[in-house]
């Protein structure tokens, strides 16, 4: 179970992720409405089970951060994020290798939304970064400027 900290970072990615995946099988169905690509099913399908792994996947990373700051032995916490890194690569490389191989899901559909995770963290980011500065609040019943 995630620890509040990691869920408020988990919580927006996770939206994020499936905010964008809709919009990605958006542009399919607009793709579809010019011939480029067939639309159906299987893209929906393909584009929600990506979209879930994704978020598997980073459920899998706040896990791991969650537990190596829990240790206080750097090699431990070290050893922690790296298999932590390790099965969640292989889950990936296995998703992706699924996608390509079952005929019924369309690889590109099931593929891009592992992207939108690294995607909606590099907006945050940016959002936060381009927020101004709170400026901290001075109580009415504290000293005035003038010091009296």
């Amino acid at each position: 179970m995630l620890q509040e900290s990691a869920r408020r970072e988990f919580c927006p990615v996770a939206v994020g992720t499936l905010i964008l995946t809709a919009a990605m099988v958006g542009v399919f169905a607009l793709l579809h409405l010019f011939g480029v690509v067939t639309f159906g099913l299987p893209i929906v399908v393909s584009a929600l089970l990506g979209a879930l792994v994704a978020c598997v996947n980073f459920y899998g990373l706040c896990l791991g951060a969650q537990k190596a700051t829990a240790t206080n032995d750097a090699d431990r916490a070290k050893t922690v994020i790296q298999a932590s890194y390790r099965y969640r690569m292989l889950f990936q490389t296995v998703w992706c290798i699924a996608a390509i191989v079952i005929p019924y899901l369309n690889p590109v559909a099931a593929i891009v939304p592992l992207l939108f995770p690294r995607l909606v963290i590099l907006i945050r980011q940016a959002r936060r970064s381009a927020a101004p500065a709170e400026v901290p609040k001075t109580s009415e019943d504290g000293p005035n400027e003038s010091g009296d």
